[in-house]
């Protein structure tokens, strides 16, 4: 990304530290977005509209005279969201030799050790990533109050981190994760490979669950979860373990593949407890070469929220074409698939088309 800076570069004298560095960087999208459902034999046509959105990066690093690196950096469209955060879109770090702590709106270790299938491309609303067999690799991060505090360790091609979330309220197991990464290179050939394991609880409200089942068809929109599958509760104990590999050649080919399981238990006496295992499989393809890339992903879920006969999938292409100078078309779609043992099936797409900036 082309930077613009405050200044140029804003470099301040500390008394007693080295010189800090404040960068602002910033993305813009315009275009139009758009899609249809398909429900129980009716179609719907969704609304084109018109997209919109910019982001503001503002990133600060400095360095003591120890050696010890620290920084900050907050996205001001992130904050503006009004998320309900402590963090709203800020990250800290602290880091010395290979070790470093990053807290605040950072991924856990699942996360960050993965490779999502997402490889090329781009959208200017990540309609390539919305549909319902893409898996973000985030697992429960978040279900708190989105503060994620990561230690990372890195020794050579390898690297290692440990991450928690903690319920501020103490209601709640603290959520943890451990990940491992291998990234190498062959001959030209970069192999990447991760692991990570997530424990902890999920928070599965029964609003946010209801609104987005009977949106997408999975639910008759005078259903309830707890009509439906006699759920007591709207926290469930939960654990994934998740592994991706990823290759790219000198020929700007780029593979990737994303397997995760995932269990939804009770947490004490109540709790979702539906008691299959869900299972998802991903694969993604990518191509760049000079100004193009394309990308394309496809995955599935079995057994979804660990219900019985649930199964979700789809598809995301994205393309992108850089005009030079941070500006760059970009194209994606989504199509999405459920399958509802003994019920009615559900298929979705969505679509945009803009352009993308970067300052």
């Amino acid at each position: 990304m082309k930077n613009i800076l405050l200044a140029s570069t804003a470099l301040v004298a500390f008394a007693g530290a080295a010189a800090a560095q404040v960068e602002v960087s910033g993305t813009a999208e315009v275009g139009i977005v758009g899609g249809d459902f398909r429900y129980a034999g009716t179609d719907g046509d969704g609304v084109s509209q018109l997209w919109t959105d910019i982001e503001i990066d503002f990133i600060a690093t400095g360095e003591a005279d120890n050696g010890l690196t620290f920084g900050a950096e907050i996205d001001l469209d992130e904050a503006a969201n009004g998320n309900g955060t402590d963090d709203g879109g800020a990250t800290w770090f602290v880091a010395f030799g290979n070790a470093r702590l990053d807290m605040g709106d950072t991924d856990g270790a699942v996360d960050w050790a993965l490779q999502e299938v997402a490889l090329a491309g781009g959208s200017i609303d990540d309609a390539e990533t919305e549909h319902l067999g893409y898996n973000g690799n985030y697992g429960a991060d978040g279900d708190y109050d989105g503060q994620i505090a990561r230690v990372t360790y890195t020794y050579g091609d390898f690297a290692a981190a440990l991450s928690t979330e903690i319920d501020d309220g103490g209601d709640f197991d603290p959520i943890w994760g451990v990940g491992f990464q291998y990234n190498a290179d062959f001959a030209g050939t970069a192999v990447g490979f991760g692991i990570g394991y997530q424990k902890g609880d999920e928070d599965f409200s029964d609003a946010t669950l209801v609104a987005a089942t009977t949106a997408l068809g999975l639910l008759p929109a005078t259903a309830t979860l707890e009509d439906e599958y006699d759920i007591a509760s709207d926290i469930a104990a939960y654990e994934v373990i998740a592994a991706s590999v990823d290759v790219t050649l000198n020929s700007g080919i780029m593979m990737g593949l994303n397997y995760a399981e995932s269990k939804y238990g009770d947490a004490g006496t109540s709790g979702l407890g539906l008691g299959e295992t869900e299972k998802y499989m991903g694969v993604g393809i990518g191509y760049e070469m000079n100004a193009l890339a394309i990308g394309l992903n496809y995955g599935e879920y079995d057994d979804r929220y660990g219900i019985d006969g649930l199964e979700t999938s789809g598809y995301g292409l994205a393309v992108a074409y850089d005009l030079g100078g941070g500006l760059a078309v970009q194209a994606g779609y989504g199509l999405s698939k459920v399958d509802v043992s003994g019920g009615d099936d559900f298929d979705a797409d969505n679509y945009s088309l803009g352009l993308a900036m970067s300052f």
